[in-house]
């Protein structure tokens, strides 16, 4: 990748995935720990959670996907 500006900008996406993959994780972490306590609900509510983050990641990967592109 030659273009300065492309190059910096996913430099700057990729951390950002990578903190929204580890909420994420760390979301899916405490609902197991509620389920490996028979508190199903609990884990099940606190998973839920993770949508946000997740969504966050993917749009995030999508991004870096359509610069890489153009980049090509």
């Amino acid at each position: 990748m030659t273009n300065p500006a492309l190059s910096n900008a996913l430099a700057a996406l990729f951390p950002m995935i990578t903190e929204r993959l580890k909420q994420a994780h760390d979301i899916a972490a405490a609902a197991e720990a509620c389920a490996v306590s028979s508190n199903f609900d609990g884990a099940f509510r606190i998973l839920l959670d993770v949508e946000q983050p997740t969504y966050e990641a993917t749009t995030l990967l999508n991004a870096a996907s359509l610069i890489r592109r153009d980049a090509e």
